[in-house]
């Protein structure tokens, strides 16, 4: 799996490692130590699809300032050979951007569902003050 991200040059991995992926981790760390991939570890689940959309909103960012760059050379620099390939590059930039956002919010949701069906309740009692003997269920 990391030679694949790697073929596909997957330069970072934002990442939080669990029991079951552990073998995948001793992999990545192999690579990581090789410079070929950088691992960026997050302190929660959620919070790599939290990074994934704030690169994203970069990226759109990004393709935004070159949109004005382009408007400003298609008006006073028409025979540029960059407004051209600029349009291929805020094309490929964008769609990134959009995809990006995509992925951190579906990761976001599946965050949240996962927090969901661990059925954990909202509070814990840790002291009981102020009432006669009445027992807590919980």
């Amino acid at each position: 799996m990391i030679d694949s991200l790697h073929r596909h040059a997957v330069k970072h991995i934002f990442g939080y490692p669990g029991g079951a992926i552990l073998p995948i981790y001793d992999e990545l760390y192999r690579w990581e130590a090789q410079g070929k991939i950088q691992h960026i570890l997050v302190r929660h689940e959620q919070a790599s699809g939290h990074a994934t959309e704030y690169l994203g909103f970069l990226a759109g960012l990004i393709a935004l300032i070159m949109s004005f760059l382009v408007i400003y050379w298609r008006i006073f620099a028409p025979n540029s050979p960059l407004a051209g390939y600029t349009m291929v590059i805020l094309t490929v930039l964008f769609l990134s951007a959009a995809q990006l956002i995509t992925i951190g919010i579906l990761g976001e949701y599946i965050g949240r569902i996962y927090e969901e069906v661990k059925a954990r309740p909202l509070f814990t009692v840790s002291e009981v003050c102020g009432f006669a003997s009445q027992e807590i269920e919980s």
